[in-house]
């Protein structure tokens, strides 16, 4: 599935720009049981909200801010966009940072994938008995953010699946 929309590089090019403005977030998924799985380890991006940006999230989320692992659908990406995004990795508690921010309205997208302990199809064929993990849990998600620069305190963001 591709976007009708191409991507603009100079649409995008204030992610390059060196600004003054914090980020700071935290990335976690709200499991089927109350639990919460932080995003430890996983990279989260930084996205310029330009028309091809918007159109993509769009046909990805569905309309919605998070998705579940299963129902994510695979979207061509055009080869300039992720040159124009920018990552870092979530610490073990979920927390992020992005410093040096231009103004701008982004996108701050990413994921948490884990598998349930408690998972599992028992197979029984004749004699034949396994009991076998299934899926993965978690998902993706994303919240906008509107940089004017003239931030004085770092912008707070929770990201997660938990509306």
């Amino acid at each position: 599935m591709a976007t009708a929309a191409p991507f603009d590089p100079a649409e995008a090019a204030y992610i390059k720009k060196t600004g003054t403005v914090s980020i700071h977030g935290h990335a976690f998924w709200r499991d089927d049981k109350g639990g919460t799985v932080n995003a430890a380890g996983e990279i989260v991006r930084l996205v310029p909200a330009t028309r091809y940006a918007r159109e993509r999230f769009a046909v990805l989320y569905k309309g919605q801010r998070s998705l579940p692992t299963s129902q994510i659908p695979r979207v061509d990406v055009d080869p300039q966009y992720a040159g124009y995004t920018r990552t870092t990795r979530a610490e073990s508690t979920g927390r992020f940072e992005f410093d040096n921010v231009a103004p701008g309205v982004y996108f701050v997208t990413s994921q948490v994938n884990y598998r349930d302990k408690d998972a599992y199809v028992q197979l029984n064929a004749g004699s034949f008995h396994q009991r076998l993990r299934i899926g993965n849990d978690g998902g993706a998600m994303f919240e906008t953010v509107t940089v004017s620069g003239k931030e004085e305190k770092p912008i707070k963001l929770v990201l997660t699946n938990d509306r």
